[in-house]
């Protein structure tokens, strides 16, 4: 970002977008939701490269990724292949192997299922 907290072309394609965007670090909100009785599902995913964050590195996949390991409930997705490949990715992945590393956003791990929700 610049001074003015606006994107720059951090990617140098010419164009500011997403794309230059990076993510902000995690914080607890999922696991607060959780010990509160709350479900959390997030929206919208996309695999398009122009709406991912440059943190993911054009892979979509690891946007699902990122907020399975944080434990959210589950996601709302237009591409359910990617959203489902990345759920089964993640439920086989051995706990601990989350590149989150405060304990408490790894609250939602002990129960590995998330849900996909898509429109099509």
């Amino acid at each position: 970002m610049g001074r003015a907290g606006q994107l720059v072309d951090v990617n140098g394609d010419g164009k500011v977008d997403l794309r230059d965007a990076a993510t902000q670090p995690p914080t607890a909100l999922v696991a607060q939701a959780h010990k509160r009785g709350l479900f959390v599902h997030v929206f919208t995913f996309r695999n398009e490269q122009r709406g991912l964050a440059s943190s993911y590195k054009g892979d979509p996949q690891a946007e699902y990724l990122q907020f399975f390991q944080l434990g959210v409930d589950g996601v709302f997705s237009e591409f359910p292949d990617t959203a489902v490949t990345a759920r089964s990715v993640y439920c086989m992945s051995p706990i601990g192997s989350s590149d989150v590393t405060d304990e408490t956003l790894r609250l939602g791990q002990q129960e590995r299922t998330r849900t996909v929700l898509s429109r099509s």
